[in-house]
């Protein structure tokens, strides 16, 4: 999978689940969203980890 399309995933995604936080309260999506849009905005900026590894 592209890195890009990844990066996409997560952006989306977590938008996705905090609109659906709006719609069916519980207090976890919205938690999960903001990690999810956390993560794609790292990506977006090129601040993973993944250059950093070992491997």
């Amino acid at each position: 999978m592209d890195s890009e399309i990844l990066t996409w995933i997560f952006l989306i995604g977590g938008i996705l689940l905090i609109l659906l936080e709006a719609v069916l309260p519980g207090g976890v999506a919205i938690l999960l969203g903001l990690s999810g849009l956390g993560v794609g905005i790292l990506r977006y900026f090129g601040l993973g980890l993944m250059k950093y590894s070992m491997l």
